[in-house]
């Protein structure tokens, strides 16, 4: 009996420690298959003091191993190594929570590690296939490819920043401070890179629940948990779909491609399965956004 007792104990333990290596936004793919098979690095980690950073480290490592070996066409061992890459960009982001060690050089390594890691596999992998069809166009594609995963993940970041904002009452935009001026070029340049950004503010944008102006369709308005619990009953669902289009499914469809022996034919359906989502997406979240505001605004 009481080493029964033990053994729950045990569970309900370990189950503490998973819930908090939880986000309360991620990606579909990473929290039902990543995640948990990287659980156990996780408590390693934890009983050996290891840093965030060394998961980190070992993920762009195996990221960039899996490149050599695509550009060798040794494409299993390359799959291999992609999806140990994957777990271990899962298991630093669950360390740090579990163990509270954050820090802005971490996130920003965690997110140039990738950027460079998929840079480095779109090259080897345009590499082989100019090699063995003798056609350098390849290295184009592969590169259309390594655009589209950057743009579908940093969509999916806008969407999630745009919703959990939302749900604590934050406004999308933080006003900064006035900046130095700066040159024609790097004013020009940052017009640039905000655009995309911009744009799809303007088409995915979430209701303002902290606006008064919404309450129920007998006019009686609706409380603060009320207008959280019907945002995240309209929305909740379309974020899991905006997860779709970010790091972890692009991975898991590269290691699916790769499996059947189908390389060529990443650089064709991963930026269009992508860009595909993105427009889908959109469009069923303004029609969600319309019945929302419908159902809810006064």
């Amino acid at each position: 009996m009481a080493l029964t007792v033990q053994i729950e104990d045990s569970w309900i333990d370990i189950s503490v420690e998973y819930k908090k290596t939880t986000k309360k936004v991620g990606e579909v793919i990473n929290s039902v298959l990543y995640r948990p098979l990287g659980f156990p690095l996780v408590i390693l980690g934890k009983k050996l003091k290891l840093t965030p950073n060394f998961f980190t480290t070992l993920s762009l490592i195996s990221m960039l191993i899996s490149a050599f070996f695509y550009s060798q066409n040794m494409i299993y061992w390359a799959a291999v190594l992609l999806l140990i890459k994957q777990i271990l960009d899962c298991v630093d982001g669950s360390l740090a929570r579990l163990t509270n060690q954050f820090s802005k050089f971490g996130g920003l390594y965690d997110f140039f590690g990738d950027v460079i890691g998929f840079v480095v596999m779109s090259l080897c992998m345009g590499y082989a296939m100019s090699t063995s069809e003798n056609n350098s166009i390849y290295y184009l594609y592969y590169i259309l490819m390594a655009i589209s995963v950057g743009i579908g993940t940093l969509l999916f970041n806008t969407a999630k920043s745009q919703y959990l904002n939302n749900l604590s009452g934050k406004k999308d935009l933080v006003k900064k401070s006035p900046q130095k001026s700066s040159s024609k070029l790097i004013t020009l340049l940052r017009k640039l890179i905000n655009m995309p950004v911009a744009l799809f503010q303007y088409l995915t944008k979430f209701p303002d629940i902290s606006s008064p102006m919404y309450s129920s369709i007998d006019r009686h308005y609706l409380s603060k948990i009320e207008k959280v619990d019907a945002f995240e009953k309209y929305f909740a669902p379309l974020m899991n779909l905006w997860s779709f289009i970010a790091g972890g499914a692009s991975i898991t469809l590269i290691v699916l491609i790769t499996l059947i022996d189908r390389v060529n034919l990443i650089f064709i359906v991963l930026p269009i399965s992508i860009f595909s989502m993105i427009v889908l997406l959109s469009f069923i979240q303004r029609q969600v956004s319309k019945k929302f505001i419908w159902n809810f605004q006064a």
